[in-house]
């Protein structure tokens, strides 16, 4: 996970307010660039990281101070 955010590939994650499930805000251009990106990471390999879906969105605003 730490060289998929060095790497510029995931920009934002954490997990959600069950701690069950956890989100990631990445860059990438298809859905398949990031299953194939996530399953080659060790917390896929091991089980525990499972990609449940992967959704496409538009970022309209944006207030982080970059």
């Amino acid at each position: 996970m730490d060289q998929m955010v060095a790497d510029g590939f995931i920009l934002l994650g954490g997990p959600l307010e069950d701690d069950r499930e956890v989100l990631h805000i990445v860059d990438a251009p298809s859905e398949q660039t990031v299953r194939e990106r996530l399953a080659t990471d060790n917390w896929t390999r091991n089980g525990m990281l499972e990609t449940v879906s992967v959704d496409r969105w538009t970022v309209l605003l944006d207030g982080r101070k970059i």
